[in-house]
């Protein structure tokens, strides 16, 4: 694991190196939707680092601190779900300390903030793609999750997976055990904002970063949020959304390109 100094001061979001590899992509164990599908083969050519946990309160406040740019829920209505105003303030009915996920973010709002961790760093950050996103996720297993294909009891934030009955919003980061990986939150907690517009089926968009403009077209989510059932958290679901969009469930995690 690494963190990269940030010329402001202060290290960016703690990363951990993914080797490049091969693996099957969609839904293996027929449990899901038509847009998982088909199942194939997919090649990541490349190494790349990812966020040990999605991007934090503290981690968007620094980036928020520096630069003074106000997210497109303070300018445009809010957040979608809640009640929420903005990222400070996601929801009328719950509250979040520093090291929660941060959501109600656009997918334009978390790609301001991957380019700021590259000015900062002089170092490429940018969102997952879809295909990056699942690889990373499944870490080298095929089942649902990364612990098996049932959910079991306590081992994600979602709706039923086994916490408090009352849906009071996201948890702290790292509330769950890591994937092989080393890996947290890759199912629940928050959806993720990835890099590639939503095809279905699936095209050979979920390996590219989406050059869409910022209002143009859907950009694929991940994870499943703390929500949502158990089925939606399975590694291979997928949801589409506007890249304006912004969401009480919503968060992203961050990648950067290493040499």
């Amino acid at each position: 694991m690494f963190q990269d100094p940030l010329a402001c001061g202060g290290l960016g979001p703690v990363m951990v190196r993914v080797p490049a590899g091969y693996f099957m992509m969609g839904d293996m164990q027929g449990h899901g939707s038509v847009d998982e599908k088909p199942v194939h083969e997919v090649k990541i050519a490349k190494p790349f680092a990812i966020g040990v946990v999605e991007v934090t309160v503290k981690e968007f406040s620094a980036f928020i601190s520096n630069t003074g740019f106000v997210t497109e829920a303070e300018r445009e209505g809010g957040c979608y779900m809640r009640g929420g105003k903005s990222w400070k303030y996601p929801a009328s009915d719950f509250s979040q300390m520093q090291d929660h996920p941060v959501v109600c973010v656009s997918w334009n709002d978390a790609n301001e903030y991957a380019q700021w961790l590259t000015e900062q760093t002089g170092k490429q950050y940018r969102l997952p793609t879809e295909a990056e996103w699942e690889y990373a996720a499944r870490a080298g297993e095929e089942d649902n999750y990364a612990w098996g294909n049932d959910v079991g009891i306590a081992n994600a934030r979602c709706d039923r997976c086994g916490q408090d009955s009352k849906l009071t919003g996201t948890y702290p980061v790292s509330s769950f055990k890591p994937n092989d990986f080393g890996l947290y939150d890759m199912s629940g907690n928050a959806w993720e904002w990835t890099a590639s517009e939503y095809t279905s089926p699936y095209n050979g968009q979920e390996l590219t970063v989406s050059t869409k403009g910022k209002k143009q077209g859907k950009r694929a989510i991940r994870s499943g949020g703390w929500l949502n059932w158990p089925e939606d958290l399975r590694a291979s679901n997928r949801g589409e959304i506007a890249p304006t969009d912004r969401y009480s469930t919503l968060g992203f995690r961050i990648v950067r390109v290493v040499e």
